[in-house]
């Protein structure tokens, strides 16, 4: 770190309107400040170089920072408090023996520490008071000798009168803040099943000053399966189509970044797979049915849940022992009759999925039916139930 202190004495400061004493400059070298009197509330500048170069030591090419100190002359009685001062200002650069100058501005900030407008890890820790740091959002204050930086001072109105001393040094950004990575649709995965072959889609918060790379990943049987990133208005998109070979069970979805510093930051949820139909029980009947008579089923999925819209029966006449076709039609030179699928809906008060059958309205002869039922979860796994009740 190249540093170099210097004291800028502003001389009597009184409030709004009141002229003060002339500024008394400070013998050190290259320090510039106004000599006309300071008035409270009023901006003034100040400016300075560093005998600064990159000489290497910044290999890894963290933002260097600018931090300023301001104290009064009398700290214990008078100190220097948050808000009593304003800063900003810009580094101006050179470039060919001069014929060319840039001006890289910079924020000065009394709030955040190290990492100026940024929020780093879960909470904001604020410096000293009358101590700013300043940088520029981009990264580039990368001085070189004798490049001068200058300084747009605002004192408070009601700053009290006296002399106050400013002190700046240098230093490169030490970044050991992991990225804050926040999942924001976790509520899409808490006890939400999936099944291979659905899409699933991870919306992340990613937020780091130097973001290097971020990456999505299902794990599950000792496998890693990459997300695909989208980003949309600043929020990242993660999304795949669940691999058809995964088996049932609960996988993780982690959500990582790492920054330029190889600061690690993570987050992550629970995808739960569900490869399993539901359990059909037959309730009702049991025996003979009349010409009206119910038929009663439990249909139970512990995971996805029953889709109430798919529970369904039909029955299927035997002829010489024969079933009837799915379709209907004839066995030999027989006619037999098969039922179109008949929807049942769930009572409420059972819990169990019920439908009245009229072998009139159905054209149902006395005989022997095959009877069949079937139903889905809600993720589509279908289960089917067949017995041969008359």
């Amino acid at each position: 770190m190249k540093q170099k202190i210097i004291t800028i004495i502003l001389g009597m400061v009184f409030l709004v309107g009141l002229v003060a004493a002339a500024n008394t400059l400070s013998n050190l070298e290259g320090i510039t400040i106004p000599v006309s009197p300071v008035i409270a509330g009023n901006t003034f500048s100040a400016n300075f170089s560093f005998n600064y170069f990159a000489d290497g030591t910044n290999e890894d090419n963290s933002p260097l920072i600018i931090k300023l100190n301001l104290t009064s002359g009398d700290q214990t009685s008078f100190p220097v408090w948050k808000n009593d001062f304003e800063i900003d200002g810009f580094v101006k650069r050179s470039y060919l023996f001069g014929l060319f100058i840039k001006e890289i501005p910079f924020n000065c900030s009394e709030e955040s520490p190290q990492t100026i407008n940024y929020v780093v890890g879960s909470e904001i820790v604020s410096p000293e008071n009358g101590t700013f740091y300043c940088y520029n959002e981009e990264g580039n204050l990368e001085l070189d000798r004798h490049d001068n930086i200058f300084l747009n001072i605002k004192s408070h109105p009601a700053l009290w009168p006296g002399q106050y001393n400013l002190t700046a040094s240098l230093y490169y950004l030490n970044d050991t803040y992991s990225p804050i990575v926040q999942i924001l649709n976790k509520a899409n995965f808490e006890n939400v099943y999936y099944k291979s072959g659905n899409n699933i889609e991870v919306k992340a918060d990613i937020n780091d000053l130097y973001l290097d790379e971020t990456f999505g990943k299902i794990y599950w049987n000792g496998n890693e399966t990459f997300l695909y990133e989208v980003i949309k208005e600043g929020v990242y998109y993660y999304s795949k189509t669940i691999p058809e070979e995964i088996p049932e069970g609960n996988y993780i979805i982690k959500i990582s970044a790492k920054d330029e510093s190889e600061n690690m930051g993570m987050d992550e949820t629970v995808l739960l797979i569900d490869e399993t139909a539901p359990e059909i029980e037959l309730v009702e009947p049991t025996g003979l049915v009349s010409e009206e008579f119910f038929v009663k089923f439990n249909v139970t999925d512990e995971k996805a849940g029953v889709n109430n819209e798919s529970v369904q029966v039909r029955l299927r006449e035997i002829v010489n022992g024969q079933i009837c076709p799915e379709t209907g039609g004839s066995i030999g030179n027989f006619s037999c009759t098969t039922t179109e699928w008949i929807n049942l809906e769930l009572n409420q008060t059972s819990d169990l999925f019920e439908v009245k059958i009229n072998t009139t309205e159905l054209n149902l002869t006395s005989g022997e039916y095959w009877l069949d039922a079937r139903a889905e979860d809600m993720l589509g796994n279908k289960a089917e139930w067949i017995a041969d009740e008359k």
